[in-house]
Order: C-alpha cells, then sequence, then structure tokens
C-alpha cells in the first residue's frame, strides 16, 4: 500500500516513478559513513510558507537544512536555538518583539543572514503589500488569477503578521515588530525562511551571473547587496520592485527549480542541499554553518522511490539505512525477523468531526440533540481496539496539553539527550517506546462506561454519511465499526470515499460526519482560532458558539503563555461537551533499521503530523 499525503490547503504530489524494486538496491556500492533515509514523501519546496514547503517531505529536509530562532517539537513546544538569535518581548501594549541575529549566522554561499531576510518575510507573511487577496475556493485553495504575475501578490499572510501593519524597523543585526493588537502567536510568528539576496538577484536582475554548480563558492563582492536591494524595495514600497520580489518569492524553492540550478538551494541549516533529482535529495554538512549542531555525517540521502514493501527489502539489503514506510500489516510482516528492528509509534490524531452544514442532520435546533446521541452511541474501547492503534483523547492535538513557551524553557532549554528518551524511550530497553503511546487499546482513555453519555434512540432513523479515506486501513476499521455502533442506535451510516480534502472543503453537501487527521499548526493558538471559531478559514464543520467565540477571542490575543494554555483547556472542555468533534486513535507510523547497525540505535518513527521535523533528526551524532 502507498501513502500520498494530502491536507487542507497543501498541493498534490505526482505519483512517485517506482525506479528501484525488486530486490531494493541489492549490491548498491556507498559509502559506509552515509545515511540513506527512505520515505514515502516527496520534497516539494523550501519554501515554509507556501503549500509545496509544508508537505511532510518538504518538512523533513528543511529539519537538516533550516536554522532559525526557534523550533517546535511534537508536543508544540517552543524551543530556543540561542546560536542563530534572540526574540525579545519588549512590551505588551503595544505588543513590540525584537529579533537579533546572532553575529556569524550565514547562508550555505557564505551570505551573511541579515534583518533583510527577516524584512522579506514580514513583506510575504503580513500581507500588507499584497495587491490581489486570494480568494479561497470551495476546494480550500485560492484560484490564480491571470494578473497575478502582473501584481504584487505574495499570496501567504500570517493571521498572526497581519497585525504587524507598520514596515519594521531595522537595527544593525536587529528587526523589530509593533503589533496593532495582542498575538498569542508572537514568538512563532516570524523567523528567517527564504533568502533576500537570492530572491533579489532572480527578481531585480535575473541574468546575474550565479555561483559555480560545484562546492560551496565564497560569494561575489556585490552578493550581499541583492539583500540590501530587496530591503530598499520593501521600504519604499517600490512597486515595479515588489511585482519581481513577490514573484519570485512565491516560486522560490521549488523541486523543479532546484533539479535544473541546485545552486539556488540556499539555506542555513547544518546541512546544505548537495544534489536532487524529483525522488532523491542529498544532503552534505555546510561548512558555513556556526550553530550549535554541526552536520558529521558525510552524506545523508533522502528517498522516495520505493513503495513500502521495497523500503524493507533495502534495509536488508543494505541499501538504505533508515525506511519510515507506511504502517501496515503487510509491512510489518515483510519486516518481521530478528535481522530488522522495527518500531512503531503514535502520528497524527484520528477524530471524528460531525458536521453542522445546512444538509446534515447535526444542524439547526435537532442537531445538537442528534450529535448528542451519535456521540453516545459510540463505543471507543471497542474502537480503539478494532483499530489497532493507541487511544487518543486530545481535542486540541495541534496545541496538545504540554504546549508551552515559557520564558524559563527559552532561556534554559531541556537537554537533547533527555528529551529524546522522554519522547521516544530509551534506546537501550527494546520495551521501552513513547510515554504517551498507550500501550494497551483496553488502556482507552474515556472508555469507562459511567463516563460516557446515555444514548437516546432517534424516533425515526437518521441517515448520516461518513466521509472517510478508506485506503487507509485503521480508518477502514473504524468507519466499519462506526457504521455498527451508530446503526445500533438509529443512525443509517453510509460511508463515502471520496477524496477527503476534497470534499472536507469544496462538497460539504456530500458528508455529515468525517474521521479526519489532525496535523499540528506552526501556529498552534491561530489554528484552533481558525478551526473552531464561526466562519474561520479552517471550520469545515460549519460549528457556531458564541460562547466558544468569546474564549477563542480571548486566548488569540493572551501573550502570555500559561495563560493560553489555561484557557486553551477550557475551549478543549466547550468543544467536548458540544459533541462536535471526538478523539479517537492516532495514526500509527513506523520505522525499520538494521538491527546491526549500531548508529541507528535511537531512530523513531516520525509523526508526520507535527509542524516541524528538526526534533526527529536528533539521532544523527
Amino acid at each position: 500500500m502507498r501513502r500520498i499525503g494530502s491536507a487542507a490547503a497543501t498541493v498534490l504530489v505526482a505519483a512517485l516513478l517506482v525506479t528501484l524494486v525488486g530486490c531494493g538496491d541489492r549490491g548498491r556500492s556507498r559509502d559506509d559513513a552515509a545515511v540513506v533515509v527512505s520515505t514515502d514523501y516527496r520534497f516539494g519546496s523550501l519554501n515554509a510558507a507556501t503549500a509545496a514547503g509544508r508537505t511532510p517531505g518538504s518538512t523533513l529536509v528543511r529539519g537538516l537544512v533550516q536554522s532559525g530562532f526557534t523550533t517546535t517539537d511534537a508536543t508544540g513546544a517552543v524551543v530556543a536555538d540561542a546560536s542563530f538569535g534572540t526574540v525579545e518581548k519588549l512590551s505588551d501594549s503595544p505588543l513590540t518583539v525584537r529579533y537579533t541575529i546572532a553575529d556569524g549566522v550565514t547562508w550555505s554561499d557564505g551570505v551573511p543572514v541579515t534583518p533583510a531576510d527577516l524584512l522579506l518575510e514580514w513583506a510575504a507573511r503580513s500581507g500588507q503589500l499584497d495587491e490581489i487577496v486570494p480568494l479561497v475556493g470551495g476546494d480550500g485553495t485560492a484560484p490564480v488569477p491571470p494578473d497575478v504575475d502582473q501584481s504584487v501578490a505574495f499570496w501567504a499572510a500570517s493571521p498572526a503578521l497581519v497585525h504587524v501593519q507598520a514596515v519594521p524597523t531595522v537595527e544593525g543585526r536587529s528587526l523589530t515588530l509593533v503589533y496593532s493588537t495582542p498575538v498569542a502567536d508572537w514568538l512563532t510568528a516570524l523567523d528567517v525562511n527564504v533568502p533576500a539576496h537570492v530572491v533579489g538577484r532572480l527578481a531585480l536582475q535575473p541574468t546575474a551571473a550565479r555561483p559555480s554548480p560545484t562546492g560551496t563558492p565564497e560569494p561575489a563582492p556585490t552578493t550581499a547587496g541583492w539583500a540590501d536591494a530587496v530591503a530598499a524595495a520593501i521600504g519604499a514600497v517600490d512597486r515595479d520592485a515588489l511585482v519581481a520580489i513577490s514573484r519570485q518569492w512565491r516560486a522560490y524553492g521549488e523541486r523543479a527549480a532546484l533539479v535544473a540550478d541546485p545552486t539556488l538551494a540556499v539555506t542555513c541549516g547544518p546541512y546544505r542541499i548537495a544534489q536532487i533529482t524529483d525522488e532523491r535529495t542529498v544532503l552534505v554538512p555546510d561548512q558555513h554553518y556556526t550553530g550549535e549542531r554541526p552536520g558529521t555525517i558525510p552524506t545523508v540521502e533522502i528517498r522516495a522511490d520505493l513503495d513500502p514493501l521495497a523500503q524493507v527489502r533495502a534495509v536488508r539489503s543494505g541499501g538504505v539505512d533508515v525506511a519510515l514506510p507506511v504502517s501496515s500489516p503487510d509491512v510489518h510482516t515483510a519486516a518481521g525477523d530478528g535481522a530488522l528492528t522495527v518500531r512503531t509509534g503514535p502520528g497524527a490524531v484520528l477524530q471524528l468531526w460531525l458536521g453542522e452544514q445546512p444538509t446534515s442532520p447535526f444542524a439547526g435546533d435537532a442537531g445538537a440533540a442528534r450529535r448528542s446521541a451519535f456521540v453516545a452511541a459510540l463505543d471507543r474501547t471497542a474502537l480503539v481496539r478494532l483499530s489497532g492503534a493507541a487511544a487518543a483523547d486530545v481535542v486540541l492535538p495541534q496545541v496538545g496539553p504540554d504546549w508551552t513557551a515559557s520564558e524559563t524553557a527559552l532561556e534554559d532549554p531541556a537537554d537533547p539527550a533527555e528529551d529524546l528518551t522522554d519522547q521516544v524511550g530509551d534506546p537501550a530497553d527494546p520495551t521501552d517506546g513513547p510515554a504517551d503511546q498507550a500501550e494497551d487499546p483496553a488502556d482507552a482513555p474515556a472508555g469507562d462506561p459511567a463516563d460516557q453519555p446515555v444514548p437516546t434512540v432517534p424516533a425515526a432513523r437518521v441517515p448520516v454519511r461518513l466521509l472517510v479515506d478508506s485506503d487507509d486501513p485503521v480508518r477502514a476499521a473504524l468507519a466499519a465499526a462506526i457504521v455498527d455502533q451508530a446503526g445500533a442506535a438509529g443512525f443509517d451510516v453510509t460511508r463515502v470515499t471520496t477524496d477527503l480534502t476534497v470534499a472536507l472543503w469544496s462538497q460539504p453537501g456530500r458528508w455529515d460526519a468525517a474521521l479526519v487527521p489532525v496535523v499540528q499548526d506552526p501556529l498552534p493558538v491561530s489554528g484552533v482560532v481558525a478551526r473552531w471559531r464561526t466562519g474561520g478559514a479552517a471550520n469545515v464543520t460549519a460549528h457556531s458558539d458564541a460562547r466558544l467565540d468569546a474564549l477563542l477571542d480571548a486566548v488569540v490575543a493572551q501573550t502570555d503563555p500559561a495563560a493560553a494554555t489555561a484557557a486553551l483547556t477550557g475551549i478543549d472542555d466547550v468543544l467536548d461537551t458540544a459533541h462536535v468533534v471526538v478523539p479517537l486513535v492516532r495514526q500509527p507510523v513506523m520505522s525499520v533499521v538494521r538491527r546491526s547497525d549500531t548508529r541507528l540505535a535511537a531512530v523513531r518513527p516520525p509523526d508526520w503530523a507535527v509542524a516541524d521535523l528538526s526534533g526527529w533528526w536528533a539521532w544523527l551524532p
């Protein structure tokens, strides 16, 4: 079985070309010091603010080639990187935040990272300079108007940075933002993303000579000047220049462009992209990196050209070191021998959402009672057992119960080795797994019948259309059990197996309930508001609750992290009692390595639902 991930507002990835199957690279000659990782997800873009750049394959690569002021771990905790720079809140009224880039931080081509790079990101993410506002269609994407390339159109407005309406001020190596209103996600709202000097050169002098495609040459004397030109264009609101700059920013870092010219892959992390094809990305240590986690492996290759069973064969034959295949019974069987170490873990939280669109039985005056009866009919303990996955009880998984961004945590981050053990268990103990993963489905939260509402059987049978990705065995098992359980309570459930993302956004009249994998949002609080506030950009259920709206409006303006966490707990409770969302299980993920390779003892499967995969690479020496 092959997995091709899709989510709201993301681009669909083309079918993968399976070029190495059969024995999976048996006999391939390779550097024994290199590490080869095989995954189902292709790299899409280096630009983290675009749909292609937010796919799992892109996030995996950027975890090694990009650095910034902060990273976000799997629980949503913000971890500062003092070697890159500092983020300081100078004032609460108005909210004022200063970013200072540390001395010596450079791009992989040797050009210094400067406030111009942050200023470009503000221009792109604030929406203040855009002349065309993207009109989101029914499928959650914005149709491209014919005149977009002749307009200033970055098309990447952030729900946090839209509140920074004035051009930021630059002083030395610092850039300062002043918000027009308090914003909860201020700590992670802005970071270095794409190189202003490369975007400036491509936009303002497209025919300028490019660096040699071999090695990492020192910059020409005028190279850094392109970043200054970008900053000047933003400060002066030079429309002609901004049209070209925004066009190049939107397209920067896309896979096709990097395949055609790898020298455009300019990054600022411990590794850099040395070679790239449609299916393979080869990384090498960045000689200009001066941060706290320098690259030590001579070559890291990330492949997306093998189906899951071929990935297992390639690990066994030595062509691949780490396989991250889809977790399915046939893959587990293929990997089930003493030569391989297979580890499983929890991925995205699978939730049942009940829609309140006009065509849904869960809408209107009778909808609340029907939602209550439908939820009461579900035996979550049985659902967990039948799915074979770990139980989940988190209503807001993109934030999570451990979400924090306290100043103490930022000033004194925990020991990375300690964090890894806490999150994935002790590598020396094969029985030790992630602490938050239920070991037995019988331990499923909320499984005590006394905690469940008493079902009320409707007077007449109620038809319910359940949207589900039936290609996934876990979701298929859950759907079958929901059909049976709800049927016993008077609901006639039929499965709708069209594309989940498309139907959620563009076909609200085709579904009444949906099994949805929920991913972590880069802006945790803004993500909750977009999903559950009345009229929110991602509120596909059409749920509306004045009390909930008031709570969301308060938390999105809460700049104290502890207070925001407490407020989110209250929001969790309101959603739970509204019976609009039911957390069920964690989508299983897996990793496969050779037991004999001691370098890989700490490898654990990545949670593809997280917004930042930098922490997954902690197993690299």
